[in-house]
């Protein structure tokens, strides 16, 4: 969204002025003209809005966030923050998905909607002129984004309620916080020396985890000595820890989770097993590995649910 839009997107000339000589503006503006050149998706230039000078990011960042996230025809992708559209435009010209871009400014939602044509891709990618914060995001598969620091948290709540588990974001430059990134690359941008200071790009790459904090009851597999188990789980973001119910809990050896992906290493009686499970809302069900017999179905039930960080 324009007015959420960190430095990198907008500058101002009159500081770039006072900052650089005149050889240095020269060269200021033959960089954005090349890389206005060097990205056929899009032909925004600073004369395309009056919301004072835009500067796209460029197209090798674009194309590798949505490489992060491994966008393919199957996806949705939404941009908050679209300005001329290039994320989303890109996503269903080079990869087939279908995506939508929101942006503050109408001028800019016009420009990507102009872009779309062009390109020829205006049915799967669409633009509207909204605040992000009231946009609704349930139907995404791939999140983008390149707001300011504050907004980024901000939203942070709204991205772990309102996305599916295994939806992935990317977000330009600032990380969610105390949220660890499951992903992250940093790379050089001289272009961006000129522009805000920065001559870095960092991307930061998260997958929706499941909200499994609680406490889940077990069916066991018929001809175990034990007929169900217990675990309670802990959860920060993606990252749980757990232990067995009852008097005399013990720990997991292990519990990973990512998306809706659960693997737990749970004691039974005098014995330990993988399960292997999908989460969806209050059950899960994937199967459990048993020496001698392979892979048997279980499920579990939430019979508590418990604190989470991140979904407080």
């Amino acid at each position: 969204m324009s007015e959420l839009r960190p430095p990198a997107h907008r500058a101002s000339f009159a500081t770039v002025r006072r900052a650089l000589s005149r050889s240095r503006r020269q060269l200021v503006f033959a960089v954005l003209s090349a890389l206005a050149c060097a990205m056929p998706a899009v032909t925004a230039t600073a004369q395309d809005v009056d919301a004072g000078p835009y500067v796209p990011t460029p197209q090798y960042i674009v194309d590798r966030m949505l490489q992060m996230a491994a966008v393919g025809s199957n996806d949705y992708v939404i941009d908050l923050g679209s300005g001329d559209g290039r994320i989303v435009i890109t996503a269903a010209k080079r990869f087939g998905a279908r995506g939508l871009g929101v942006d503050i400014s109408e001028k800019l939602v016009d420009l990507a909607v102009t872009n779309a044509h062009k390109e020829q891709v205006a049915e799967r990618a669409k633009f509207v002129r909204q605040d992000a914060f009231k946009t609704d995001i349930r139907e995404a598969t791939v999140l983008t984004l390149y707001l300011l620091p504050r907004f980024v948290l901000e939203l942070r709540p709204k991205m772990l309620a309102e996305l599916k588990p295994g939806s992935r974001i990317v977000s330009h430059d600032y990380n969610l916080g105390d949220w660890t990134s499951d992903n992250a690359v940093t790379f050089d941008s001289p272009e961006k020396q000129v522009i805000n200071g920065a001559s870095q790009t960092s991307l930061f790459f998260y997958i929706v985890p499941a909200h499994v904090a609680g406490t889940w009851q077990i069916a066991l597999p018929e001809g175990l000595a034990e007929h169900s188990a217990q675990v309670v789980l802990q959860q920060s973001y993606q990252k749980i820890s757990g232990t067995t119910g009852g008097a005399r809990a013990r720990p997991l050896k292990h519990a990973s989770l990512a998306g809706e992906r659960i693997e737990l290493i749970v004691p039974v009686g005098n014995r330990e097993f993988l399960f292997n499970g999908k989460i969806s809302g209050e059950r899960m069900e994937g199967t459990i590995d048993v020496r001698g017999r392979g892979k048997l179905p279980f499920t579990a039930n939430r019979v508590a649910v418990g604190k989470a960080t991140g979904w407080e």
